[in-house]
């Protein structure tokens, strides 16, 4: 990487005071510097540039155009600069990494695979908040968020991973189980935050007009498995979010039919300015095991 154009740092300190103040004895009295100093530094800058940036005259300095022109793309690189500095080894950069998604993202996905988080990036706090809702409140600071919904996400998002889903159940309620026509002999476990359900898995396997249906309504997915564990009835899950848990809950699929949802799992990702260095790692984290377990498959 090359900067043939770039001037020694302090010199554009020096300018952005002298300009900003339009004097050079206010800039020296900034910087703790004398008037003589602040002179000839800015005389180097003009050197190096080949452009005077002041108009001088018996009265004092003035910005000229170029230094009009100039001065914006001097503030800016010294606002990022400072701001990347800090975000690095500031203050900020010991404060907790916010992660904001779902119950069941956090508890189904997410948990399982932050021991791999940490064992790369030990210095990172973690501070994990659940929220069923897709309502996204500008008063919640959040360095990462992660929801889920349909085809026409919020803008400045980035797409993780779809879902499939398929029936699951005990063991016992499986064996009564040799097909989709079957499945009206025990509740169905219906999670009453997803859009795409019981009937949109019924109606792509044919039976939906069929059967008679028993439901039972939870309000997320870590309950729907808790009751489907515990012989309430037969929940969806909803591939690649579950797979992990359904070991863990003792689940298994009654027959092999699984249907592609249009819901998915989507980044939200913050505008440039105020994004946290923890949560650029974490999203380059994020996205490099999602990939990883893809090419897995």
């Amino acid at each position: 990487m090359q900067f043939d154009h770039l001037p020694p740092l302090q010199w554009l300190r020096v300018f952005e005071a002298a300009a900003r103040q339009q004097n050079f004895a206010g800039a020296a009295r900034e910087l703790a510097m004398t008037p003589s100093a602040i002179s000839q530094q800015i005389k180097a800058l003009e050197s190096r540039l080949g452009w005077q940036l002041f108009t001088r005259s018996a009265h004092g300095v003035q910005l000229n155009k170029s230094g009009r022109d100039y001065l914006p793309v001097v503030q800016q690189a010294l606002q990022i600069l400072n701001a990347g500095t800090g975000a690095v080894f500031g203050k900020n950069r010991q404060k907790p990494l916010v992660i904001r998604c779902s119950l069941a993202f956090a508890c189904f996905w997410l948990s399982p695979r932050l021991s791999d988080f940490r064992e790369l990036y030990p210095e990172i706090q973690l501070q994990l908040l659940c929220s069923d809702t897709t309502e996204i409140s500008v008063e919640e600071r959040s360095d990462i968020r992660i929801i889920f919904g349909g085809s026409h996400p919020p803008e400045r998002t980035e797409e993780l991973f779809g879902e499939v889903i398929f029936p699951v159940c005990t063991p016992a309620i499986a064996g009564c189980l040799q097909d989709p026509r079957d499945l009206g002999t025990f509740p169905l476990i219906e999670i009453s935050g997803h859009k795409v359900g019981w009937s949109h898995y019924l109606s792509a396997t044919g039976v939906e007009d069929s059967i008679d249906i028993e439901r039972i309504v939870a309000d997320n997915t870590v309950l729907g498995f808790s009751m489907a564990a515990a012989g309430c009835g037969i929940a969806l899950a909803r591939a690649p979010l579950t797979d992990l848990a359904l070991t863990q809950f003792g689940l298994v699929s009654p027959f092999d039919i699984k249907i592609p949802g249009p819901e998915r799992f989507h980044l939200l990702l913050q505008p440039a300015a105020i994004q946290s260095e923890t949560g650029r790692i974490f999203r380059q984290w994020l996205k490099n095991r999602i990939r990883i377990e893809q090419n897995d498959k």
